[in-house]
């Protein structure tokens, strides 16, 4: 095999450009699926927010606060599903707090509290509806 013929170049840059766009295709399929997912991940965890919110939080002052934790552990079982659920008031007190996940996966513990003025978008939609976060 001669590697100065033009058949061997014109394989070899062929082979170049197909791998370099393999390449390419790869990185940018990587990218638009972890946004993806990350994009799903943060809507389900808003949702789920939502859920609470409306379902649990509407009513505390009717039920209580001990009513709240202990239906946000039988209906969400955080630990079981590998999640982490904390409820705290306005002033930052803690209502409820999910134990350590089945697979060990973090420590509750270490998970930090959010700021003092939430960013999340659920937030920002009971700001601009006028409503009032409990």
């Amino acid at each position: 095999m001669n590697t100065r013929s033009i058949s061997f170049r014109l394989v070899a840059w062929y082979a170049g450009l197909l791998t370099g766009i393999f390449v390419l295709l790869c990185a940018l399929l990587y990218l638009d699926l972890r946004l993806f997912l990350e994009n799903d991940l943060r809507q389900s965890q808003s949702r789920r927010t939502r859920q609470i919110a409306n379902t649990l939080l509407a009513h505390v002052k009717q039920t209580g606060e001990p009513y709240v934790a202990s239906q946000t552990k039988d209906w969400y079982e955080p630990e079981i599903n590998d999640r982490f659920i904390r409820i705290t008031r306005v002033d930052g007190t803690l209502v409820y707090a999910s134990a350590a996940p089945k697979d060990g996966s973090f420590n509750p513990a270490e998970v930090p509290t959010p700021s003092s003025s939430p960013k999340t978008e659920y937030w920002r939609k009971l700001k601009l509806s006028g409503g009032k976060p409990c």
